[in-house]
């Protein structure tokens, strides 16, 4: 099976509990931790089983579902699949999620009204693989419900400490209980290897 999670930056992958520990924030960018808890989720998602449970890896072993993490911040604008393609803040966003066991795989499309939601939409129809579940972890209230995507964003608080612990098991739930629609954006798509 295949997961995506929609990652926003700001207000996830840091906060202002975690800047104010910090010297400066151009050199930390984001929060070890936070990005430490999304791979939580990602390791959590790789052994989801059909019934939405979560099975335990045999030491060793190959994860039973593959995860992406998709961008969807303004950072996005900075970083590209092509490492020599990055700007200065790409670099440090892609370096600073791989130090911590998080690899970034895509973005989405940037809109020129700022549409967040249709943004994320827009990615899942043209995404050439099967997807079986996805999650959005963002602070801001992009109105995801006027997408009907409410049901699958986590939100997140910029002033506490971005993606908290508490939020894993939610998310993972959205990601194991899909809405109906997405079957119709996976027709005649491949499954991701």
């Amino acid at each position: 099976m295949h997961y995506l999670i929609f990652l926003d930056v700001d207000g996830v992958l840091n906060s202002m509990s975690f800047y104010h520990t910090v010297e400066s924030i151009s050199e930390n960018p984001v929060d070890p931790a936070a990005v430490k808890r999304v791979k939580k989720l990602i390791e959590l998602t790789e052994q989801l089983d059909g019934s939405g449970k979560t099975s335990q890896q045999e030491r060793g072993g190959a994860p039973r579902n593959s995860v992406n993490v998709i961008l969807t911040s303004s950072w996005r604008v900075g970083w590209n699949k092509d490492p020599k393609l990055q700007d200065t803040a790409g670099r440090m966003l892609d370096n600073a999620c791989a130090m911590n066991g998080v690899r970034i795989y895509d973005k989405t499309g940037v809109s020129q009204i700022g549409d967040r939601p249709g943004e994320v939409l827009e990615f899942l129809r043209k995404y050439p693989y099967r997807v079986d579940g996805f999650v959005i972890l963002d602070d801001a209230n992009f109105f995801w419900e006027k997408y009907r995507l409410s049901e699958w964003w986590v939100q997140t608080s910029f002033k506490e400490d971005g993606f908290q612990e508490s939020m894993i098991e939610p998310a993972l739930s959205m990601l194991a209980s899909p809405p109906w629609w997405l079957k119709l954006f996976n027709i005649g798509k491949k499954k991701h290897t």
